[in-house]
């Protein structure tokens, strides 16, 4: 962190000014010169990172790298600055994975290494996560201008029978589209989960919309389409997730817990009386305040 604070972590512009001979484009985009404030807060593949971690953000443009930095270490929630100096850590090792062992550069794969890593390190050190780490219930945030969040779940009624919920919400926390459905298909829980993320890829391909950030309370399903797990049962439903997620630009797939995907989950279980639905706008009352309440609890 230091090094990054001081400008003196070897970007390629930086070895350039040390005297190295070298091409100073950015390894990751091939758009623009790899400099600190680029690698990190500017590169297209690096913002998506932002994007799918449960940080959720977007650098702001034109700002200090130091003043970027020093902002987030003197955050009041400790766990947000962990995530934080962990996500800079993993881009940092997977950009020279790129360089030096030609590892694809997987925006989403890096943002869950982070998330696993920070879960990880937390679980084997209890005293640390516990005392130190006093993290509130988390709630649903919404996602940085320009981009959606898409909130799926997925239920079973106590035939075994399949239920989903959606809810696209934009960065003003507002509903554009809600949809129930309920399939007469009957799956494990596993495979109602994946079920779910395919119905969501497909709802937003249909819709025509872009630049979404997919939130979802099944962590197995999630390790699984960002490749950092492998179950053999769902593996031909997650190639699907995957040929259908390469036609949509900008986005990511997520967990959360299940306070922030409280609407969708009521969605899913409303889905069992009311059938498939679909809502732009036009919700009934009693339907449309579902949709706020992973804002406040």
């Amino acid at each position: 962190m230091w090094r990054l604070a001081r400008n003196i972590i070897p970007t390629r512009c930086n070895l350039r000014r040390r005297g190295v001979v070298l091409d100073t484009v950015c390894p990751l985009c091939f758009d623009a010169d790899e400099s600190s404030n680029h690698l990190f807060m500017a590169c297209p593949m690096t913002l998506q990172v932002w994007f799918a971690s449960p940080l959720g953000f977007q650098p702001p443009p034109q700002t200090d790298l130091n003043a970027w930095l020093q902002s987030w270490l003197s955050a009041k929630e400790p766990l947000a600055v962990q995530l934080f100096c962990v996500c800079l850590w993993k881009i940092w090792f997977f950009r020279n994975q790129a360089i030096f062992n030609q590892v694809v550069f997987e925006p989403r794969m890096v943002a869950a290494s982070a998330h696993d890593f920070v879960s990880e390190f937390n679980l084997a050190n209890p005293t640390r996560s516990v005392d130190r780490l006093q993290i509130p219930a988390q709630v649903w945030i919404a996602p940085p201008t320009d981009f959606l969040k898409a909130n799926i779940d997925a239920g079973r009624d106590k035939h075994g029978k399949v239920t989903w919920g959606l809810v696209i919400r934009n960065h003003e926390s507002e509903v554009l589209f809600a949809a129930t459905q309920s399939p007469d298909i009957m799956a494990d829980p596993l495979l109602v989960e994946t079920l779910g993320l395919r119905w969501g890829i497909q709802t937003v391909l249909e819709l025509q919309l872009s630049n979404v950030m997919f939130e979802l309370d099944a962590s197995v399903v999630v390790k699984c389409f960002n490749g950092l797990s492998t179950i053999a049962s769902i593996s031909p439903f997650i190639s699907d997730c995957h040929d259908l997620f390469g036609s949509l630009v900008g986005s990511s797939v997520s967990f959360v817990n299940r306070s922030c995907n409280v609407a969708a989950h009521e969605l899913a279980q409303a889905a069992k009386s009311i059938g498939s639905r679909t809502w732009v706008g036009n919700a009934p009352l009693k339907v449309w305040s579902l949709f706020s309440l992973d804002l406040f609890l």
